[in-house]
């Protein structure tokens, strides 16, 4: 088959969007599909190990980070056309995402488009203070959310949660379809086991709806032996640098910015336990990769982060926003060898389900139902 990904968030950004498509490419490819990725073009990245087309965009005001186009590229729409492909893939429903779905239409190929990420995040980013809060602007995101997806034939999303989420808001045709983890690449270093002092990790965007925030609360209830490194880039890093300050916690935290492959992969398995204080997670791929390395979990007890942390299994759940009951889980995981051993050894075996061998011999069976 010949594949066409759409996706308005790749590199050099690094999220969940961008590594989930690169994951699937690759696994396509080692299974003979033909893969072309459109996405938005930044000064200076114009190499990748897929064939990329590069579309012409500038950064969100709010988040420079995050890369808008304009609606329309003839120069996509015609590369599109050469390459001919049997599927389109939307990975996100903005600028990219339209001229995909567009051009789909147009050519009269079929579209699967990805729920990745929970929209309503992103009102936090508007220009636009009186109304990003507003119920108004929720409905807006919903409404919107609801037009472009449904006019893919089918959307897939990672967990039953974001799936429920999506059919109550009026999305149609939606299947599960968890975003796949290199498996392989996270196990190859295991973390460290030694529980004489307590060194959290936590990795990912650092923007404001991670609540990381309460990461650095739950750390100021902890012994001063306890340390957090986290890991990442994103619009939250000031203002997380500045509670560090205040809280003085210097010492304690510490900021490696972005980090990627075995560089990653090693600093994370430093660590002994994985934390995210993330209440608005459709699936969060950080928690499965961590868990490769037998590293436990503690996450907040909100939307898709219980379908991947399992409380006393692989590792624990707090109320979210509640420091001090994550401090506690983690006082009990740390006071226990035995219960840490065995929650490692189950984080392993999650993960592991979770491969992106796995997960894209389903999403090769989706593709070849669709084109029935």
């Amino acid at each position: 088959m010949k594949i066409a990904f759409f996706t308005d968030s790749y590199w050099p950004q690094i999220n969940g969007v961008t590594i989930s498509i690169d994951n699937f490419a690759e696994e396509l490819e080692k299974k003979g599909h033909q893969i072309m990725i459109f996405a938005p073009k930044v000064k200076g990245q114009t190499e990748s190990k897929f064939n990329v087309f590069w579309i012409p965009s500038f950064s969100l005001p709010t988040y420079k980070e995050y890369r808008i186009s304009s609606l329309i590229s003839l120069e996509a729409e015609k590369k599109l056309k050469e390459f001919n492909p049997d599927i389109i893939h939307l990975h996100t429903p903005f600028s990219i995402g339209w001229i995909g779905l567009n051009s789909a239409k147009k050519l009269g190929k079929k579209v699967i488009g990805t729920y990745h990420t929970y929209l309503p995040d992103f009102m936090m980013y508007l220009p636009i203070p009186f109304l990003k809060k507003s119920q108004l602007a929720k409905k807006g995101v919903w409404f919107y959310t609801k037009l472009f997806y449904n006019k893919c034939d089918l959307t897939t999303t990672p967990t039953n949660q974001s799936t429920a989420e999506l059919e109550k808001n009026g999305i149609q045709k939606v299947k599960v379809l968890p975003n796949g983890i290199n498996f392989s690449l996270f196990n190859s270093v295991k973390c460290n086991k030694d529980l004489k002092q307590k060194k959290l990790v936590y990795f990912g965007r650092i923007s404001f709806e991670k609540n990381i925030k309460v990461l650095i609360e739950v750390l100021a209830l902890l012994e001063k032996t306890a340390l957090l490194t986290i890991i990442g880039s994103g619009p939250a890093l000031d203002s997380l640098k500045k509670q560090v300050k205040e809280k003085e916690l210097d010492k304690r935290v510490f900021f490696t910015g972005a980090l990627k492959g075995k560089d990653l992969v090693k600093k994370v398995a430093e660590s002994n336990v994985f934390v995210t204080a993330a209440t608005m997670e459709t699936q969060g791929l950080t928690i499965a990769e961590a868990m490769s390395s037998g590293m436990p979990a503690i996450g907040a007890n909100k939307m898709a982060i219980p379908e991947t942390i399992k409380e006393g299994i692989n590792g624990f759940l707090f109320e979210p926003g509640n420091a001090k009951q994550a401090a506690e889980k983690i006082n009990k995981l740390f006071s226990d060898k035995k219960l840490y051993e065995k929650l490692s050894v189950n984080a392993v075996e999650t993960a592991r389900k979770n491969s992106k061998e796995k997960r894209t011999i389903e999403l090769e069976k989706l593709y070849k139902k669709l084109l029935e």
